[in-house]
């Protein structure tokens, strides 16, 4: 093996042991680095003992300074990784933590919802009513939830609304798909049996 490749070769693995050592005295981003370690430092990497083992501008000294760079910064962008990865995995948690707290609070107004639409059947029956009869008495006839004279109720709400009045007024039907939900007349000959 060429012996120019060896002294290369050891310039580079003695930067790389010099360089992490310098770089767990400074310890970017943990350690206070003081004029003091920044002294030490460059004693250490540049001092009269490196340049005597390898002379300046030779190809040992190359090696070495190319090892000590990886030793060096090779902890560092490991480590800003690392904290990027963790911020990223805090910010997934924070992220799934929201939507679960927005889907309970979601599940708990639906719950008041229900309430006050079965506390309140009587006066809705009345207004569906009201606005079932003013629609035309054909078959394609349909109400979709944004028809409805309930402005304060979510989209669920009214779904329910719609789901309950058909279930007690055998002239209208509640239909859902994958788009909407709606209210759609039953045929004469087809009247659906009214659930118990």
């Amino acid at each position: 093996m060429d012996v120019d490749f060896l002294f290369i070769l050891s310039g580079l693995m003695f930067g790389l042991i010099i360089g992490y050592l310098a770089w767990y005295a400074v310890m970017p981003g943990v350690k206070e680095v003081n004029l003091n370690t920044v002294s030490a430092f460059i004693g250490v990497v540049a001092g009269a003992a490196i340049t005597t083992l390898f002379p300046s501008g030779s190809q040992v000294f190359i090696g070495y300074t190319f090892g000590l760079a990886i030793g060096f910064f090779g902890p560092v962008i490991k480590r800003h990784r690392q904290e990027i990865e963790r911020a990223y995995e805090l910010q997934q948690h924070e992220k799934q933590a929201k939507e679960l707290a927005e889907q309970q609070k979601k599940k708990e107004l639906f719950a008041e919802e229900i309430n006050q639409i079965d506390a309140n059947w009587a006066e809705i029956e009345a207004l569906m009513l009201k606005l079932v009869n003013n629609f035309p008495n054909r078959v394609d006839a349909k109400i979709s939830a944004n028809q409805l004279p309930f402005d304060s109720y979510s989209n669920d709400a009214l779904n329910h609304i719609m789901k309950k009045f058909a279930a007690i007024n055998e002239d209208w039907e509640y239909r859902k798909n994958s788009s909407e939900s709606h209210l759609t007349r039953v045929p004469e000959g087809y009247k659906k049996k009214k659930k118990n």
